[in-house]
């Protein structure tokens, strides 16, 4: 949960392993993500294993101040985490992408990916149009490896809403395969 009660509006707040933490209180979790500067963070929150070291990764957009999805690869563990510490990841709209509310939706989309063993990462903006498709490696996500889809993908008029929702549907052709 983020915001809350005493808690401020870019912070994460995380219990481990227990819905009211360890130490038994909502109000001392027991770990935090904080965001210098985000005036509204994170807008969206997506988990995923991205380096595929079997640790939860999490990805937070901050869509108002900075345009950006800051990436922070697991195992999270417990005490205070920033975005602005130096393993942390951080993804730009690439050239052509609005920058406008870039991280509006995101979506994790678990492995394997036409045989590819590491998680990839959807990433929205609001009215662009597009959705930005990060492929995880061994170092996580990088803004140098993406795939942009956009209503010119499909029939080229304007979609209006094309990227108001992107959601992981499965294997939808029994291919073995996510689709």
């Amino acid at each position: 949960y983020y915001g809350g009660t005493g808690f401020p509006i870019n912070t994460v707040n995380i219990n481990l392993n227990d819905p009211a933490g360890s130490n038994g209180s909502d109000s001392n979790p027991d770990a935090a993500i904080h965001m210098p500067g985000a005036t509204l963070f994170p807008y969206k929150i997506a988990a995923g294993d991205f380096n595929n070291d079997g640790y939860t990764d999490l990805a937070m957009s901050d869509i108002y101040s900075s345009a950006t999805v800051k990436v922070i690869l697991g195992p999270i563990g417990s005490g205070e985490h920033s975005t602005t510490d130096d393993d942390v990841i951080t993804l730009t709209p690439p050239g052509g992408v609005s920058t406008l509310r870039f991280g509006f939706n995101m979506y994790a989309f678990p492995a394997p990916v036409d045989g590819v063993q590491f998680d990839w990462l959807y990433v929205t903006d609001e009215n662009g149009y597009n959705v930005i498709a990060y492929s995880g490696d061994t170092d996580g996500l990088s803004n140098d490896r993406y795939y942009i889809f956009d209503k010119e993908d499909f029939d080229g008029s304007n979609l209006s809403g094309f990227n108001s929702s992107v959601a992981y549907l499965g294997d939808l052709d029994g291919d073995g395969l996510h689709n």
